[in-house]
């Protein structure tokens, strides 16, 4: 599995799940979009005109696809009027880091980020990760919290080493998700840590490496919990 998907990058079959997220953020990127090259928001209309665009395709059951059209649609209306009216025209939007050249040692790093907020003055950046579904309001001591974090010291270390960003600093990351929750967009600001970046930067090191040789450690011995993933993380950093 792991050398047809992520090795040799063969696609995967949508599930409802991952269909419904990639329309969202495909919709909330060309509103960015939008905005960098006209200097405007797209209509109310014009945005939800265009999630339903996305929606259509061949792998949801149509009962299905109009539930989840109406899903994205009550959560767009909510996240235009909270955050779309707050975004600024120089913000990149869906960023590629594909052709950047990130390394961290010997390791390759690429990715793309949903958001680029600037503060040009001061030379720092904030990265902002958007997620559906059931918000989080603290980073608490879930396994979904663990790797929000990590996803957000991994942009970090992505944007910090690119060519395009050179001699910015991320100074914060935040998780936004898209769909209210109580009626409100919710937030989640992460404070980056000196100490968990250093941890997170071997452990990078270290899945390069196992990646790199084909060497894939036997993960049944450990719990499919929080104690259970930083027991391997610290097991494959030794």
């Amino acid at each position: 599995v792991f050398f047809i998907y992520y090795l040799l990058g063969f696609p995967q079959a949508p599930s409802t799940t991952s269909a419904f997220g990639t329309a969202i953020h495909a919709t909330l990127s060309w509103v960015g979009n939008q905005l960098s090259r006209s200097g405007k928001i797209p209509t109310q209309k014009q945005v939800l005109d265009y999630f339903e665009l996305r929606m259509q395709g061949g792998w949801l059951r149509e009962d299905e696809r109009q539930r989840l059209i109406t899903r994205g649609k009550d959560a767009l209306v909510v996240w235009l009027d909270q955050v779309g009216t707050g975004l600024a025209a120089d913000n990149k939007y869906e960023f590629s880091f594909a052709s950047e050249g990130v390394m961290l040692g010997g390791a390759r790093l690429s990715g793309r980020l949903d958001r680029i907020i600037f503060d040009h003055r001061n030379r720092r950046l904030s990265v902002v990760d958007i997620k559906t579904g059931k918000a989080l309001r603290r980073f608490d001591s879930s396994t979904k919290a663990h790797k929000f974090k990590q996803q957000l010291m991994f942009y970090k270390l992505l944007v910090e080493g690119s060519s395009s960003f050179s001699g910015y600093t991320v100074d914060k990351g935040y998780i936004e998700f898209a769909e209210p929750d109580g009626g409100e967009i919710v937030r989640l600001e992460y404070t980056y840590s000196d100490k968990e970046l250093a941890e997170f930067k071997k452990l990078i090191s270290a899945v390069w490496q196992s990646a790199q040789s084909l060497k894939l450690p036997d993960i049944s011995q450990y719990p499919k919990s929080l104690k259970g993933i930083r027991q391997f993380e610290q097991d494959l950093t030794k």
